[in-house]
């Protein structure tokens, strides 16, 4: 592990970072709903692992998109919270949470224009490195939105990219990860 630590201080601001557009967190089911409502439809290994209870709430962003259809362009946004992250007063330990979060469907995004789904046992997705860089404080009780996306893959390798916006727009955090990526044989 590397880490790096700087003291907060006045200084420049700016942000050159657009947040998506999409409805709300309000207006998006919970993973859960989805998988329950679509199970028909959809792999066993997605039901088995997003049926039940995560340790943050997610919603994702269209998720038929990427759980009933094979999409061209490897990114997917999605909200996310911590409810329970409302006891921890520290900021450090709000951005400990964050970074915890921050590895949840990061880099799977290189992997869902090839295969689906992405957490079968036909396939191996395993992080290989996770980055992560704090632009402002939050409170992960908070929605934030994920936007991930990957810019490669090749030679058994994604790379993943995101940015964490808070519900006004404002850059949270940036992320990369990289995945090793391969097919089983069964």
């Amino acid at each position: 592990m590397m880490a790096e630590f700087h003291a907060p201080e006045e200084g420049f601001v700016h942000q050159n970072a657009a947040m998506p557009v999409v409805p709300p967190p309000e207006r998006v089911a919970p993973i859960q709903h989805f998988v329950r409502e679509r199970a028909a439809e959809l792999e066993q290994a997605v039901t088995h692992n997003f049926a039940a209870a995560l340790a943050i709430e997610m919603r994702p962003i269209a998720p038929e998109d990427y759980f009933l259809a094979r999409p061209t362009e490897a990114a997917r946004s999605f909200w996310f919270r911590q409810s329970g992250a409302t006891t921890v007063e520290d900021s450090r330990l709000q951005q400990c949470l964050l970074a915890f979060a921050s590895d949840y469907w990061l880099g799977g995004a290189a992997a869902i224009p090839h295969f689906l789904p992405t957490n079968s046992g036909e396939f191996l997705i395993t992080s290989m490195d996770h980055a992560m860089w704090f632009h402002r404080p939050a409170r992960c009780e908070a929605w934030m939105l994920h936007h991930t996306s990957s810019p490669s893959a090749g030679d058994g390798l994604g790379l993943t990219t995101g940015r964490i916006f808070d519900r006004d727009g404002r850059l949270i955090a940036s992320t990369a990860q990289e995945c090793l990526m391969r097919r089983l044989r069964t």
